[in-house]
């Protein structure tokens, strides 16, 4: 059960990171839609992994929640 908490809390600890990286690059992008289709494609994928993130950290603290840990 220790050694399931821990790994659940090293995803989770992983996830944030990276939803925190995605903030910071989409905070820097412009407001508008963006200048060209390029970063257009990028915001649109940057928000799409913010979804499937926040699904994940969810789940994951759903889980450590049965635990009894969070």
């Amino acid at each position: 059960m220790i050694r399931d908490s821990q790994g659940l809390e090293g995803k989770l600890m992983k996830l944030n990171q990276e939803k925190a990286e995605l903030e910071a690059e989409y905070a820097r992008m412009p407001s508008h839609s963006g200048r060209n289709l390029k970063e257009r494609k990028r915001k649109t994928d940057i928000e799409c992994r913010f979804e499937v993130l926040d699904q994940d950290v969810n789940s994951i603290r759903l889980q450590l929640k049965k635990l009894g840990l969070k």
